[in-house]
């Protein structure tokens, strides 16, 4: 019997936590102060991750490619539908 996660997503996250998501999605009660700092650390994330995504595509095209095929289709971020803003920027 283990004793540790049950599955690998419990050991890592992607760009938001799980908490993060619940705030981002407007499921956590918290005041506007907190949901502005929630904001501002996932922007930050943002701003490393275009240089991760450019040190992948100079080092290891496969975890590159892997990173592309998550975010991406067609040149446009997955899922979104239309041309429309969402949130601050």
């Amino acid at each position: 019997m283990s004793s540790g996660p049950e599955s690998e997503s419990e050991w890592t996250r992607g760009l938001l936590s799980k908490r993060e998501r619940e705030i981002v999605a407007g499921e956590a009660d918290v005041t506007d102060d907190y949901r502005y700092q929630v904001t501002h650390r996932v922007k930050s994330r943002i701003k490393h991750l275009e240089t991760d995504a450019e040190i992948l595509d100079e080092n290891d095209m496969f975890l590159s490619k892997l990173l592309q095929e998550a975010v991406c289709e067609e040149g446009k971020l997955k899922g979104w539908r239309d041309g429309s803003s969402h949130g601050d920027s």
